[in-house]
């Protein structure tokens, strides 16, 4: 009978502990860190649990009443991490929505760099569960990869037309050699395509290895394009001056670009109406090409015996930011400038400093804009010296 006692005693005493140590658990549970990522607090609770199943269970009453405790503050955990699920998924779902819309964008700089934000956010947004996870990248990855795919089909046809250019030079320049083939101390000399060869200082540099001061007659050469050179026959032999120019009209906000002949003086605005008129209300309208031409407020000028291009491009926000100092300009200069000094004479009004650094020199080939990762347009700021040392010099 003592025995008996002792034994009941004993299997008392381990439900006691038992309790004591359940206890013990459920105190552990309500002292977990929620502001740990949710894998973390997955993996504390799984360890929870299984140190509960460890302990023995007994018909106790009260026990039940611990368990029920416990699996309560488990429970709201896991409604917690549901209800941080739900809300990840919708940003997750808002972002994939923005990257369907971007990738059917022709605006391919602004529109990369919208992907990229969106990439960024996406990154920065919590877990959706393992599997809803996988199935919204996937989707949002499929926007993606669609942008990406069609910006790399426009520039692979941009490249392969470009190649197809080169190609008609090089059966050009075999023409025009058959063609002067009789003509005494006329060479053809093909150039590298690179820009700006047709500047005179670089095709002098190019083909006879020399530098000049001011005029390439220091070199021993004169320097004409073609148009030029036409011009001066037609003024010669026929008496005729300027009257009609071939322009090129360009650019992915006309309609139907070509290459037009008009008279000297036709308006601007009938040029582009006979090219189709343009493709969206809102045009960045460039009197010559896209490097060294110069944006007009509207199409009411008409074309002067200087002019070879319009171009005509979709107008795109590019608000720029401050000066990077990262020295690109300087870098591409053909003329050895320093485009970031000169732009900050004019901003410090100082004349001499922007005579100092050769602004006058400036050949106004748009390199440096062009170049600039902070969208500035530095070709003007140098415009803007060359005027201000001119007005000085009169």
């Amino acid at each position: 009978m003592e025995k008996d006692y002792e034994e009941m005693m004993e299997e008392f005493d381990d439900m006691d502990a038992d309790i004591e140590a359940k206890k013990a658990l459920i105190e552990e549970a309500k002292q977990i860190d929620e502001s740990q990522d949710w894998n973390a607090v997955s993996r504390t609770i799984n360890d929870l649990k299984r140190r509960w199943k460890k302990i023995h269970y007994s018909d106790s009453v009260y026990e039940d009443q611990l368990r029920d405790e416990f699996e309560g503050i488990i429970d709201k955990f896991y409604a917690k991490r549901d209800e941080l699920y739900d809300e990840n998924k919708k940003l997750k779902e808002q972002l994939i929505e923005k990257a369907k819309e971007v990738s059917e964008s022709d605006q391919w700089k602004e529109a990369t760099e919208t992907v990229k934000d969106l990439m960024e956010e996406w990154k920065k947004i919590g877990t959706a569960g393992r599997q809803t996870d996988d199935e919204l990248w996937d989707r949002f990855n499929e926007a993606r990869q669609k942008f990406y795919d069609r910006k790399h089909d426009h520039w692979k046809a941009m490249n392969d037309r470009f190649s197809e250019v080169k190609d008609i030079k090089k059966d050009l320049i075999e023409k025009v050699k058959s063609a002067l083939t009789d003509a005494a101390g006329v060479e053809v000399r093909p150039v590298p395509d690179v820009y700006p060869m047709g500047w005179e200082r670089v095709l002098v540099r190019e083909i006879l290895h020399k530098e000049y001061g001011m005029l390439p007659a220091e070199a021993g050469a004169i320097v004409d394009n073609a148009t030029t050179a036409i011009a001066m026959a037609r003024a010669f032999r026929l008496g005729e001056p300027i009257v009609r120019k071939t322009i090129t009209v360009s650019g992915d906000g006309v309609k139907n670009p070509m290459n037009v002949s008009v008279p000297v003086g036709m308006p601007v605005n009938e040029i582009i109406e006979a090219c189709g008129g343009y493709t969206c209300d809102s045009v960045r309208l460039i009197a010559g090409g896209p490097m060294m031409g110069k944006t007009i407020l509207n199409d009411q000028f008409v074309i002067d015996r200087a002019m070879n291009a319009l171009t005509i491009l979709k107008h795109v926000e590019d608000d720029a930011i401050e000066c990077l100092r990262c020295g690109r300009c300087s870098d591409h200069c053909p003329s050895g400038l320093q485009p970031v000094r000169i732009a900050a004479a004019v901003k410090a009004n100082d004349v001499d400093e922007m005579i100092k650094r050769g602004a006058s020199s400036c050949i106004e080939c748009g390199l440096c804009t062009y170049v600039c990762p902070s969208h500035i347009n530095v070709t003007e700021n140098v415009r803007k010296a060359k005027r201000v040392i001119a007005l000085k010099k009169k």
